[in-house]
């Protein structure tokens, strides 16, 4: 270790004592600078080569850390400093060896990785680039150690490694009841109403009361016997109640609504609700529906949510909204004026509430409840045969396959009746999953907002954000109450936008880093921009092989770097996905034979170029030529199984010619390439004498090298001539460094 203290002359371009005296220093200490400080790492050497049986096996490779090994999208390698790797490349070649980039990270951040483990061990760290797969098409195990073997023989490369895949985790034990979550559809996004993006942005329905109005429900469920139901006071319900099954409904309504997170059932959707539930039909006072419905209302806040899981039969002669009853549209209106939120079921009777018989009940006025029809479980969200509907209805929602809890018939677990589990159905799962949802953005609003929703904001919202029903009668849109919550920050005056993407922080997925689409791949609150697991698999993006598609298996049968899930030929390798008719079948598996070397790197002219033209589909090997044009001066094409265009361009221009390849099938397939190759001239910063595109002390110690003790000549050597003198001597040094340390001329100022 050593330290160096000179003075420095503002403005001048002299060169001081001090620094002449620290070039000097630089000069005996060529080789340190250097290095730097860093200690030198030690290669690892002699791994271990082996494979164990009953796994996947896959072949991995390091390269030496000088030649800066990086592999190319055709599965051939290069060296970035043009080191001498042809008899490699001939071998790789030779055997079909593909090459791919272990680390998926971007270049930033593994250089990012390297520059903090040197910073802070003081030790060089290793080239994390040059580590590979190789993958041969065909290769079993003894093959791939027979590979191993011979690869461990190369000068270029450090290690050589058997990688065992799925390697199993140390312990799994299963819950005794299943859980059901993944059947809840309606969680996610569409067909689904986004409720799970509630969740991550914090509307899980904490503050809200959510109060249910039905004839029972049975709290003995395993998935309802943890939370407090809230069963009206004074009231017992009715045996006839339990004899119909009807409690059953009620269960399957809670359990949709506030059913609790753990290992087992399903998961409510406003989880953190307070919930109160009241009987429509007691012991204590026999059909009681617009008693309960009051009951419940006064002793809801502003802003509360009372849920109708009731229908009455209409003029004309079916079910319709439990509101028809006038008595119950009264008790509703006058909640809604209070600042109740009231969601009611359309009804199960296929009725149009614009027909005529019906023209009472719309000539009463808007009692501003949210009413809810009922549309298929899919992306057309069409109308269900049985719903009522109309302009009266606002919005839809599963009318079917809405799994939840009661009824036994998709699970009885143990024969045991409170372990029952349904897929339910009608405009009562349509409200049972709307009622929840909006306490959930309710107490997102109170966050965002710093107050609830009015009865009339939270209806316009659900309609104005909900996605457009199908044909048919009217039901209103789907609900997506990822678009719900978004539209809340449009209720503020002035939002805090501290990424400047439009979007207020409080409504935004990502509030720090700037994604105006707000794009979400797993729905699940967190924008791709800022999630580290954009899929939500549990595979975070760095390492998961398919970044858009769940696959916590990672099977990858072509070991091409792309999951199963989303390569568009799984079981043939092509990590480009190359699909030049668009048809969703990969190149590589289509039958067909195609170059695909439609970007070949633009040469520079007096810099070594190899360039190995590749193809895939058909039956190999293939056979190259160029069959019109003119390549590049100072370049040639070896033809025949390689492809390979190389050489030292010596003139800058643009040229054209074609490729042809040819397959080995009978007739032989072929297919041509027309390629356009600029040769580009070299462009250097001045004073940039050791490459690195910026000028600081670096370039000082690296001509001091060249000068005095014979080092690596800048390329090209006019990078090196800070001063415009024609020639890189000790003058140059002095020019630069009173550039970087006195303020002097930048390189070349006075050309």
């Amino acid at each position: 270790m050593f330290s160096v203290f000179f003075a420095i002359r503002s403005g001048s371009r002299g060169l001081p004592a001090a620094i002449l005296l620290f070039v000097l220093f630089a000069f005996s200490n060529a080789d340190y600078l250097l290095a730097g400080t860093l200690a030198t790492r030690q290669p690892l050497r002699n791994v271990p080569l082996f494979a164990v049986d009953g796994y996947q096996h896959r072949l991995l490779v390091k390269f030496n850390d000088d030649l800066q090994i990086r592999a190319i999208p055709n599965g051939d390698i290069q060296s970035l400093i043009k080191g001498d790797i042809i008899g490699l490349q001939q071998l790789a070649a030779s055997k079909q060896m593909r090459f791919s980039q272990l680390i998926r990270l971007s270049d930033d951040k593994i250089e990012f990785l390297q520059n903090r483990g040197a910073e802070r061990s003081g030790i060089a760290q290793p080239d994390l680039r040059s580590m590979m797969t190789v993958a041969v098409d065909g290769a079993g195990t003894n093959d791939l150690l027979a590979l191993g073997k011979e690869l461990q023989q190369r000068p270029e490369i450090e290690w050589v490694y058997i990688e065992h895949l799925g390697v199993p985790p140390p312990g799994d034990i299963p819950p005794t009841t299943p859980s059901f979550v993944n059947s809840q559809t309606y969680r996610g996004p569409n067909p689904g109403m986004n409720v799970d993006y509630l969740w991550v942005r914090g509307g899980l329905g904490q503050g809200i009361r959510l109060s249910d109005c039905e004839y029972g429900w049975n709290a003995s469920h395993e998935d309802l016997n943890d939370i407090n139901l809230h069963l009206e006071p004074g009231q017992t319900l009715d045996p006839f109640v339990h004899a119909n099954e009807w409690d059953e409904h009620g269960t399957s309504v809670i359990g949709i609504a506030a059913a609790p997170v753990n290992d087992y059932g399903v998961n409510g959707i406003a989880v953190n609700a307070t919930i109160y539930t009241y009987p429509e039909w007691t012991i204590e006072e026999g059909f009681r529906r617009t008693t309960c419905i009051a009951h419940a209302i006064a002793n809801s806040s502003a802003g509360d949510v009372v849920l109708l899981e009731m229908q009455a039969t209409g003029p004309g002669g079916d079910y319709g909204p439990a509101e028809l009853d006038p008595s119950v549209w009264t008790t509703v209106k006058n909640g809604t004026d209070a600042g109740v939120i009231v969601v009611a079921a359309a009804g199960n009777g296929a009725q149009n509430l614009d027909s005529a018989p019906y023209a009472e009940y719309r000539n009463r006025g808007d009692s501003k409840a949210i009413i809810v029809g009922a549309g298929t479980a899919d992306i057309q969200h069409l109308p269900v045969s049985f719903s009522t509907y109309g302009a009266r209805v606002n919005v839809h929602a599963f009318g079917r396959d809405a799994f939840s809890l009661g009824y036994g018939d998709v699970a009885e677990i143990g024969g045991d009746p409170n372990q029952r589990y349904t897929w339910f159905s009608g405009t009562s799962s349509a409200s049972a999953l709307t009622a929840p949802s909006c306490v959930a953005l309710q107490s997102m609003a109170v966050q965002v907002l710093g107050r609830r929703l009015t009865p009339l904001e939270m209806r316009q919202i659900l309609m104005d954000t909900g996605i457009p029903q199908g044909p048919g009668w009217h039901i209103g849109p789907a609900l997506d109450f990822k678009k719900a919550s978004e539209r809340l920050c449009s209720y503020l005056a002035s939002p805090t936008d501290s990424d400047g993407d439009g979007i207020g922080d409080l409504c935004d997925n990502c509030p720090t880093v700037a994604n105006t689409e707000q794009t979400d791949t797993d729905n699940e609150g967190l924008g791709d921009a800022c999630d580290p697991d954009m899929d939500n698999d549990g595979i975070m993006n760095a390492v998961d092989n398919c970044n858009y598609v769940p696959n916590p298996d990672q099977q990858n049968h072509d070991t091409d770097s792309l999951g199963d899930a989303c390569d568009n030929c799984d079981n043939t390798y092509n990590p480009e996905q190359y699909d030049e008719n668009q048809d969703g079948v990969g190149d590589a598996c289509d039958g067909q034979l195609h170059i695909e070397s439609y970007y070949p790197p633009s040469p520079t002219i007096n810099i070594p170029y190899s360039y190995r033209f590749w193809a895939v589909g058909g039956l190999g090997p293939y056979t190259w030529q160029i069959v019109s044009g003119d390549l590049p001066y100072g370049l040639g094409f070896v033809g025949d199984t390689l492809g390979i265009l190389s050489g030292t361009p010596n003139y800058c221009a643009t040229f054209f010619f074609t490729v042809a390849c040819h397959d080995s099938d009978t007739p032989s397939k072929v297919d041509t390439l027309a390629v356009s190759m600029t040769v580009l001239p070299q462009v250097y910063i001045c004073g940039d004498a050791d490459g690195s595109r910026a000028i600081d002390i670096s370039d000082v110690v690296y001509l001091i090298a060249y000068i005095f003790s014979g080092g690596t000549a800048p390329n090209p050597i006019a990078a090196g001539n800070a001063n415009c003198d024609g020639g890189v001597d000790i003058s140059d040094v002095v020019y630069l460094i009173s550039y970087i340390f006195s303020g002097g001329l930048a390189p070349c100022a006075e050309c």
